[in-house]
């Protein structure tokens, strides 16, 4: 999604409240600008305590405490009672913005860093911080490694070399064709990739996937989420250029969206755009370039309308997709300012923060 907040494009002893938690909790913070987790009911299940807070993810989640004997601030792994596991290096988001972050998370039991000095290599840890696998980079810039998804994880470096590898490192899929858009990740076990004849689909053994026979002219795919996808194909009767766009089934068939979408980053038009608890959060354009954003449900219409406060063209705000129950938006609230807003999937308010320092 294209971010126009800062705070939005991305997100030692912990003194727990609780020993257990068996409900989902979420990231917020208090007046001062400390960071905890909360229930759907804002209890508080681990104390205001971090610099800052990722959401739980497989029972893990990333926060930020006081560096040791200097400035800034050093990033640890949490389990759901609140310990600190261990911590993680070379980090350099901003605190106060971790806790819409999800590209930093674990998945299938890992989660991806940088260790050591040689800050190249590829390297994943399993949820005790042991090193359960490190991948040798030779490139000078530009290397890239995701999270595992159906067992495997895409990597890139800037020798043009890419491929899909496995959880003991080997090469699945390799010599890919082209550069591939942001959703490399598999879902649904499929995997947008580009062919000599375009973009199309493949399977976690390489092979091309018939979905979008039926469509001709594909410009983008997004990522298969929850048995649907967006899809933008040439529009012969848009002089401009601009795509059409729809939803896209596992048959091939499509639905139409019944609201006019925007792109989802400035150089994307749909990779992104996902769906999860049965909707999926997009931009919009009510009118002209006038932006706001909707979350719309599988028949391509708007799911429900999102609160009045969230909707402040004079202080514009931006979300994520659904996760845990919830879904949490950074609502600028004046200068420098923002709250942390957690929706419901009908659209109504669950819970909110007091206003704190973006930075």
């Amino acid at each position: 999604m294209k971010n126009t907040l800062l705070v939005l494009t991305y997100f030692c002893l912990a003194y727990p409240l609780m020993a257990q938690n068996t409900t989902a909790i979420f990231p917020l913070p208090d007046a001062k600008g400390k960071w905890g987790y909360v229930d759907t009911k804002k209890n508080v299940k681990i104390a205001y305590q971090f610099m800052g807070a990722t959401p739980f993810y497989e029972d893990r989640a990333i926060v930020a405490l006081p560096a040791k004997n200097e400035d800034g601030f050093s990033t640890h792994v949490i389990d759901l009672a609140g310990k600190v596991l261990f911590e993680i290096p070379n980090f350099t988001q901003q605190p106060p913005q971790m806790f819409q972050m999800d590209f930093l998370r674990y998945s299938e039991g890992l989660l991806n860093v940088k260790l050591g000095n040689n800050k190249k290599d590829f390297t994943y840890l399993d949820k005790e911080g042991k090193i359960a696998l490190t991948i040798k980079n030779n490139a000078s810039e530009f290397a890239y490694y995701y999270q595992f998804s159906n067992g495997l994880a895409y990597i890139a470096t800037s020798d043009s070399t890419s491929a899909y590898v496995n959880k003991k490192g080997e090469k699945i899929i390799k010599n890919l064709y082209g550069m591939l858009p942001n959703d490399i990740h598999f879902s649904d076990s499929l995997a947008v990739t580009y062919t000599e004849k375009g973009v199309a689909y493949m399977n976690t053994q390489g092979k091309i996937s018939n979905i979008t026979q039926k469509i001709k002219d594909v410009i983008e795919l997004a990522a298969m989420s929850e048995g649907i996808a967006f899809v933008a194909f040439a529009n012969p009767k848009d002089e401009s250029g601009e795509p059409q766009y729809a939803l896209l089934k596992k048959d091939g068939t499509t639905v139409p969206l019944a609201v006019k979408i925007g792109h989802s980053t400035p150089i994307s038009y749909v990779s992104g755009y996902k769906f999860s608890h049965g909707v999926a959060l997009i931009r919009t354009f009510a009118s002209g370039f006038s932006e706001n954003y909707a979350y719309i449900n599988k028949n391509g219409k708007v799911a429900f309308p999102l609160p009045p406060s969230i909707i402040n063209n004079n202080h514009p705000s931006q979300g994520q997709n659904f996760h845990q129950g919830l879904a949490c938006w950074a609502v600028n609230t004046g200068d420098n300012l923002f709250k942390a807003v957690y929706i419901t999937p009908a659209g109504k308010i669950a819970f909110e923060s007091p206003s704190i320092k973006r930075y």
